[in-house]
């Protein structure tokens, strides 16, 4: 595998990136991520690229009970709505696609993680960073198996 990165919200930067790529990964956060996705999608189509993993977060779908941490939830947290239109954008797209959702990122074992569906509550709101590296891998080589194309990943009871 081979990663190399494109500005995601400058069309020609991801039009001289894209040729031969097999897949995407989407990590824009912050407000920029709607036009980020959508811009890249929009590219990934013109050179015929079908796989995208795009990264969301958890609490995006308010799934984080009240006993591990429920103020990142979007109802609670404003901040997470771009999170969500990227989701949503993902998912209502024709595309091969995985949202990934991540916890907040940190120290920890590579396979210390469990996954969730979209309509599951989560089981904690923080993710090792080698275990999202770890996932992200699978699923951009297509060798890992996921229970669905909207999963969360967190460490269980975090």
């Amino acid at each position: 595998m081979t990663a190399i990165s494109g500005d995601a919200l400058d069309i020609e930067s991801l039009r001289k990136v894209m040729p031969g790529v097999d897949a995407v990964y989407f990590t824009v956060s912050g407000s920029d991520a709607p036009q980020g996705v959508k811009n890249t999608m929009d590219v990934m189509r013109e050179f015929g690229v079908r796989r995208i993993v795009a990264m969301s977060a958890i609490g995006v779908y308010n799934e984080i009970p009240e006993s591990i941490g429920a103020e990142n939830n979007l109802d609670n947290e404003p901040e997470q709505q771009p999170n969500r239109l990227v989701a949503d954008a993902v998912e209502s797209s024709s595309l091969d696609h995985v949202i990934l959702r991540p916890g907040y990122l940190e120290d920890g074992g590579a396979n210390d993680y469990v996954l969730t569906g979209r309509k599951d509550a989560a089981k904690g709101h923080t993710t090792p960073i080698p275990a999202l590296v770890s996932v992200v891998v699978g699923l951009l080589t297509e060798e890992m198996d996921v229970p669905g194309t909207n999963i969360g990943i967190t460490r269980d009871g975090s």
